[in-house]
């Protein structure tokens, strides 16, 4: 089969990679799907042509924005008779949750939470009958607004140069690291690490312990008081793969809600592959890849005591190459993959 991905994003169509919901729906699958046997393309949506459409078997629309090229492009998909979709990784489509944007918390004018033309993602989001979800929370939201489509579940894995990067990671003594490692992906995340702020201070002076935090937050006045912060840039991904192994224990706090629970659990199996415990809230996605490594908490009193017993639960290391190894089998890009063509084909059966 050959697929076409057409990737919508804000960065230009020469950097789109630098994306990373690109670099996590697009090309991570795409990668997964040519070791799998099917020739797989990307292309930014400005750059698509009648001719990529013919080309291909597949068309992966993803997170698309109506426009005139938009329609123009699905007209191709209805011409040459190519079977299309729409694949989302969050809930751009429904404007109803843009209540429970970040921005808001952050108390940003509502022009800046409605600048990303939410109403287009909405109009776009009507031309299809097929659909990609990247978690069972996505897919419920689809389906409530068109319970008649045809919904495909493709869960973000772990690519291969994480468990490259593992195999170098746990030939290294880890016995004296106690840092606690936040990696958000953008100033949207700062009221969730505002919130948990007082017991994260807490744990670092009774624990000896540093945080270690992208600059992509705020970072709260109450822990830089106490000396134990250290800042890294915004990352690429192969640096971000690299500051995790810095860690021994990562956090992914947030607040639990319709539109946080349609999130990916991947930030988990990212860092627990890399041998970290991670501490976490428990939505719906970080529940189902979970193991050993997760240590959920929702109220202060719970990350109070998950990060402590963190923070000093060590792994014999046997056992934490066989729990990384059942990630891997069980989660990678590969197996993923796998998963949604089993899934893609059982619906083409069914009509």
């Amino acid at each position: 089969m050959k697929i076409l991905y057409i990737a919508w994003s804000k960065q230009p169509p020469t950097d789109i990679y630098a994306d990373p919901s690109v670099w996590y729906r697009c090309f991570q699958p795409a990668q997964a799907l040519r070791e799998l046997g099917h020739s797989t393309n990307i292309v930014a949506y400005q750059n698509v042509t009648e001719e990529h459409i013919k080309a291909h078997d597949c068309i992966i629309f993803f997170r698309p924005l109506y426009s005139v090229d938009f329609v123009k492009q699905i007209n191709y998909c209805e011409q040459y008779h190519k079977k299309y979709m729409a694949s989302y990784d969050d809930l751009f489509f429904d404007i109803g949750y843009l209540r429970h944007s970040g921005f808001r918390k952050l108390g940003a004018p509502q022009e800046q939470i409605l600048s990303d033309r939410p109403e287009l993602y909405a109009k776009a989001f009507y031309f299809f009958e097929e659909f990609i979800s990247s978690t069972d929370g996505l897919k419920k939201a689809i389906r409530h607004h068109k319970p008649d489509a045809k919904i495909n579940l493709h869960y973000n894995g772990i690519p291969p140069e994480v468990y490259d990067w593992a195999k170098l990671v746990y030939k290294k003594d880890r016995t004296d690291e106690r840092r606690l490692g936040y990696f958000a992906g953008g100033a949207i995340h700062t009221p969730d690490l505002m919130k948990i702020a007082p017991i994260i201070e807490q744990v670092l002076n009774e624990q000896n312990a540093t945080f270690y935090c992208a600059e992509t937050v705020q970072i709260p006045q109450i822990l830089l008081s106490t000396g134990r912060v250290e800042t890294t840039p915004r990352m690429n991904y192969s640096k971000m793969l690299h500051a995790y192994a810095k860690c021994s224990v990562t956090i992914a706090p947030l607040e639990v809600n319709d539109f946080t629970n349609s999130k990916s659990g991947i930030k988990f199996l990212e860092s627990a592959t890399l041998g970290n415990n991670v501490v976490a809230t428990p939505i719906d996605d970080i529940t189902r890849v979970g193991n050993d490594m997760l240590f959920p908490a929702l109220n202060d009193e719970e990350w109070y005591k998950q990060l402590t017993l963190a923070l000093n639960f060590k792994f014999e290391p046997d056992q934490l190459i066989q729990n990384v190894e059942q990630l891997i089998r069980k989660h990678s890009t590969k197996a993923e993959a796998n998963n949604f063509l089993t899934d893609l084909n059982s619906k083409v059966n069914e009509q």
